[in-house]
């Protein structure tokens, strides 16, 4: 890797309606993956937290942002932490800032819990709520 190549410490910009938070990156077979949170922020200033990712072989050019998380503020899920391949599968251990009543910082509903990935299904579990995502392969 050509670290003379890099411009600029900022992997990823955002703006006033888009950041970029909590990276967590892992390298596997050549190829980088960036974990973090995407925060939206909405035109009447409702903000949204996803898990979202990224991929890059040389950490200049990206493939295009996805998320990972629905948008759903009972879920906020966010902050990505480890990722953890283990048998086969990769766990990416994550928290959630559940603020669906409009709190700042998130309520009692929050959690920190483990997503994980073979084949492309995603689980994690807050609370009692056990929770299943779309299938689709979301990373290594």
């Amino acid at each position: 890797m050509d670290f003379t190549a890099f411009t600029s410490p900022l992997l990823l910009r955002g703006d006033a309606h888009t950041a970029y938070r909590d990276p967590a990156a892992y390298f596997h077979a050549g190829v980088f993956y960036l974990y973090f949170t995407l925060v939206e922020t909405e035109p009447d200033g409702t903000v949204y937290l996803y898990l979202a990712m990224t991929t890059s072989t040389d950490l200049i050019r990206f493939t295009p942002v996805r998320k990972l998380s629905p948008r759903d503020r009972t879920l906020n899920l966010s902050s990505p932490g480890n990722v953890i391949r283990f048998g086969g599968r990769f766990c990416l251990c994550c928290q959630s800032y559940c603020r669906e009543n409009g709190e700042k910082y998130g309520n009692a509903s929050g959690c920190c819990a483990p997503t994980t990935s073979s084949t492309g299904t995603r689980r994690s579990c807050c609370g009692s709520r056990a929770m299943r995502f779309p299938a689709r392969r979301w990373g290594a």
